[in-house]
């Protein structure tokens, strides 16, 4: 399985159990306009994340993440992946 794949899997694995119940498996699942997530909700997200992963996202980096694949990619460079 490759590192991307992974942390994809399990990234939707956490914010699935924290909160987001109905996030869809796409690259380009937009958390806004296809979850109808509010700004609460897209915080928590971040939050999750931030302990899931033992990082560190910034309030712009989260502004500027729209999207599942755009999630990974924050997720990955943090992590050093790409």
């Amino acid at each position: 399985m490759s590192e991307v794949l992974a942390t994809k899997e399990r990234a939707l694995e956490a914010l699935r159990s924290g909160l987001l119940e109905d996030i869809e498996d796409r690259d380009d699942f937009n958390f806004i306009n296809d979850g109808y997530y509010d700004s609460l909700d897209c915080v928590e997200a971040v939050m999750i994340l931030e302990e899931e992963f033992d990082i560190v996202i910034t309030d712009e980096q989260a502004e500027d993440t729209k999207t599942v694949g755009e999630m990974v990619i924050l997720i990955d460079k943090k992590l050093a992946l790409i």
